[in-house]
């Protein structure tokens, strides 16, 4: 948006919508907002919400008293539906990786899982990653990886008759003993007393 409103253009800037030069600026600053509120709808804001901001600036434009002030109050608004539709975009971003994570996290439940790791094949920081995990899912990321694996594990215990150390080794976990512990962590039972109450 910067660098369209930089470029240099020959000719008439603006057309006259009225005879009066304030009024032929707020007609004009009228047609911007339109045009703005148009283009966010494309870019994925809902209808309601930009045509709310529509309305709240076209009656801050009628109440301007220079062009000058006219002028600036369209391009504040352009401004606004950018940032507005920028922000739709970087939170599907967001959404976009959260789920790929998530993917890649079942698709790898069997090895260690580490967050350098999992870092590295998304071409990401490990603080990023962990920082923009937390922040969508409101969970840690070895939080999250660690209850996949346990929920993996409680399914195992229920529906197979693998044994406990089987099931331990097969999620990679560093022993029989820190897999047990973390099994309690989360469902408050031991994985064998688990067996025992909910085997099928």
């Amino acid at each position: 948006l910067r660098r369209a409103l930089a470029e240099k253009r020959t000719g008439t800037m603006t057309g006259k919508l009225a005879d009066s030069p304030l009024r032929s600026a707020k007609n004009i600053g009228i047609v911007i907002l339109t045009l703005a509120s148009r283009a966010a709808i494309r870019g994925g804001l809902d209808p309601e919400t930009s045509f709310t901001v529509e309305d709240a600036y076209a009656q801050q434009l009628e109440k301007t008293e220079t062009e000058e002030e006219v002028d600036k109050l369209a391009r504040e608004a352009e401004f606004y539906y950018t940032s507005l539709v920028a922000k739709l975009r970087q939170a599907k971003r967001d959404d976009d990786l959260t789920a790929r994570c998530k993917n890649y996290i079942q698709q790898h439940i069997q090895e260690p899982l580490r967050l350098s790791t999992i870092a590295n094949d998304f071409n990401l920081s490990t603080d990023y990653l962990s920082a923009h995990f937390s922040q969508i899912t409101g969970i840690p990321l070895k939080e999250y990886i660690l209850q996949e694996k346990i929920r993996q594990a409680a399914d195992m215990l229920r529906y197979t008759d693998e044994p406990i150390n089987i099931i331990s080794s097969y999620l990679s976990f560093s022993s029989q003993s820190h897999f047990g512990s973390v099994f309690q962590k989360y469902t408050g039972l031991t994985p064998k007393k688990y067996r025992n109450k909910y085997k099928e």
